[in-house]
């Protein structure tokens, strides 16, 4: 769970219901910790994991997620690392069992490098998250949504010397308005998250995807990305 100085990520509904989603955290030099909330606001359940695969480096967004695809875990998660030298790793609760991914970046992490992740996180309807008791805590940030909307965020994490803000704004669909940003720095890294609300009519909603859809998508070279995803509850 989150460590003392992590940023959370709040969904705020009618501006004083507090829901929480995701935290950030710079935990040793050139390295980012990211985890999710549960739907109940603790510890999420890790439900499926689809198989890695490669994409383009302009293809994210639009990926199906079928569930007849994914391998079932429903493993208690603690936190997803991002290693300095390219590792992810999943850190399971009872710390007896991790996730490893196996391919890591030839370029270590570090100030000076380009953007090294990217992240989607589609969120399960607003209101199926609990509400927090009492104020948020700090230090954190917050995006302003309708209880019965969802808020898919596209996110890219690069060093602090990279104009991080300017490759994200790029890929968003000219069309698209009513992005919010928020913004993540360390000494070494950061990181821009754009959110977006979107209505979500009952009858489209597969029961089986209840939970927080995340994607997380790496180069494994100069021209090659792969793209692995996740289902929490």
């Amino acid at each position: 769970m989150p460590r003392p100085k992590s940023t959370r990520v709040y969904l705020r509904t009618n501006r004083t219901v507090y829901r929480r989603l995701a935290w950030l955290q710079n935990n040793r030099t050139n390295e980012l910790i990211l985890g999710l909330y549960g739907l109940t606001g603790d510890q999420p359940i890790l439900r499926y994991i689809w198989p890695e695969r490669e994409i383009g480096a302009a293809d994210f967004g639009s990926l199906a997620h079928e569930i007849g695809q994914a391998k079932k875990i429903d493993a208690l998660v603690d936190h997803i690392t991002c290693r300095a030298d390219g590792t992810f790793q999943i850190q399971t609760k009872d710390y007896e069992h991790t996730i490893t991914h196996d391919i890591k970046r030839t370029e270590p992490l570090g100030p000076d490098t380009k953007v090294f992740l990217e992240l989607m996180i589609r969120t399960d309807r607003v209101s199926v998250y609990a509400p927090i008791d009492g104020p948020p805590k700090h230090p954190s940030v917050r995006m302003d949504v309708a209880a019965e909307h969802r808020v898919s965020f596209h996110a890219m994490f690069s060093g602090v010397n990279n104009d991080v803000d300017s490759e994200l704004a790029a890929t968003m669909p000219k069309a698209s308005k009513n992005h919010e940003r928020i913004r993540f720095h360390s000494k070494t890294l950061q990181g821009t998250l754009m959110g977006r609300q979107e209505s979500l009519p009952e009858q489209t909603r597969d029961a089986s995807l209840r939970g927080t859809l995340l994607s997380i998508k790496f180069p494994v070279d100069g021209k090659r990305w792969h793209i692995k995803s996740f289902l929490f509850e």
